[in-house]
């Protein structure tokens, strides 16, 4: 007997048969796929060989492999189009598969029970099942993915709706779209390069800490702030062109020896040390620019190219810079209006002047 599955305000039609595993064909638009398109780890148009491959690869595989030996099936069944591709449940076909190779002579293995389609729906419609059992699903895939499929959500649906759906405002997630098209363009750019760490260096640059199990962001690493090189605010002081072309020339992520020790730098701590090497001044960006730059290079300047004082007040300034946003914000103090406030502020500016040497300076404009 038919039932039905809701979507976006209609409701698709579906029945439970049992099938032969051997008619279902993976589905090269899966969702959990998305990094491994993104690294090129699967080309444009993989074979089933290559999507069973991916999928047997990751970290869950193993145990649903266990789960479906231990309960003898499946539990939660695929989600099958009319024509048998499976948009929800590839990881356990491809599982069910792997126990029908390993035991040909059981049967077992041989059939399957789907939930399939009644009516072949639209793309777009199957675009949004997809997302909807996703990111909706309670099972851990990885962030790179999720991205992905975050900005396929924004880009049918409408930014709001993803923001609605993640329960942030509109403009809380801006980021995170930047940094998904970031992605994505890099990838296209540079095909030669591989790996999930520098894509996740760009991510961080567009100041997204994490995203799962739960987003969250940081302004103040936050370097990219536009995929659009035209439209670049001043606050992002390189092109993204240019960061791309860093990144894919190894300068945020490859290590630097001298003579008393190597440094490494992890995807992880790439727009902290950015920063930290923009924040320093011009010299130590110049290690990082030069024609063999490279972050690592520019933080051991940092650490040991300097003196102890001149670090000590290189940390100090980056403590007074996390601070100005609040200053700029704050009306004038005046003198008449809160006494306390006034001598406070003026004893910091004091403070400034002498470490400056601003006395001396005017008086030798003076004179």
């Amino acid at each position: 007997m038919p039932t039905t599955i809701p979507l976006n305000g209609t409701r698709l039609n579906i029945r439970l048969i049992e099938v032969e595993l051997s008619k279902l064909r993976l589905d090269p638009d899966n969702p959990r796929l998305h990094s491994a398109y993104l690294t090129h780890e699967l080309p444009s148009r993989p074979s089933e060989k290559q999507i069973a491959q991916v999928l047997e690869q990751l970290p869950e595989f193993q145990p649903l492999l266990d789960s479906l030996m231990r309960n003898q099936g499946c539990h939660q069944l695929p989600l099958v189009t009319d024509d048998f591709r499976v948009l929800e449940g590839n990881r356990r076909v491809t599982a069910q598969r792997k126990l029908l190779t390993e035991h040909p002579k059981s049967d077992q293995w041989k059939m399957i029970t789907i939930q399939q389609l009644v009516k072949k729906i639209s793309p777009e419609q199957e675009k949004a099942l997809r997302a909807k059992f996703h990111l909706e699903s309670i099972l851990p895939w990885d962030s790179l993915s999720v991205l992905t499929e975050y900005l396929g959500v924004a880009e049918r649906e409408g930014p709001d709706y993803l923001a609605q759906m993640l329960g942030r405002y509109r403009p809380q997630i801006e980021p995170l779209l930047i940094a998904g098209r970031c992605v994505r363009r890099y990838s296209q750019d540079y095909p030669q390069s591989y790996g999930a760490e520098l894509l996740w260096v760009l991510v961080g640059l567009c100041g997204v800490r994490q995203i799962e199990p739960q987003i969250a962001f940081s302004r103040t690493e936050r370097c990219i702030y536009t995929d659009q090189d035209d439209e670049r605010p001043t606050s992002q002081p390189y092109s993204l062109e240019k960061i791309m072309k860093w990144l894919a020339e190894g300068r945020f992520t490859k290590a630097y020896q001298d003579k008393q020790r190597q440094y490494m730098i992890k995807a992880a701590q790439v727009p902290r040390l950015f920063r930290e090497v923009r924040e320093a001044g011009e010299e130590s960006l110049s290690h990082f620019l030069g024609d063999d730059g490279s972050l690592a290079k520019a933080i051991a300047f940092l650490r040991d190219g300097y003196s102890s004082s001149h670090r000590s007040k290189v940390h100090a300034l980056q403590q007074t810079h996390k601070y100005m946003d609040v200053l700029n914000r704050m009306e004038a103090i005046r003198r008449e209006d809160n006494p306390e406030l006034h001598r406070e502020a003026l004893a910091c500016y004091h403070r400034l002047a002498q470490l400056l040497n601003l006395k001396q300076k005017e008086a030798s404009n003076v004179h």
